[in-house]
């Protein structure tokens, strides 16, 4: 059976650590949203990274530096 929630954004802290942000959701183009608006949000000077992860394949589909 698949996995209805396929796709998690995923987060660095201060202490460069990858940690879960925001909910699952069921397409990238969804995760790649959330990444974006979270992204606009922030500090640019905050050196926060992100990457939404293929939770069915346990890979990484998109990486970006928070800017």
């Amino acid at each position: 059976m698949a996995r209805l929630y396929r796709f998690q954004v995923c987060k660095t802290d201060r202490s460069n650590r990858w940690s879960r942000f925001g909910e699952p959701s069921m397409t990238s183009h969804e995760a790649r949203l959330i990444m974006n608006d979270d992204r606009e949000k922030n500090n640019p000077a905050q050196s926060a990274e992100y990457a939404i992860v293929d939770l069915s394949e346990n890979r990484v589909i998109d990486w970006r530096k928070a800017a």
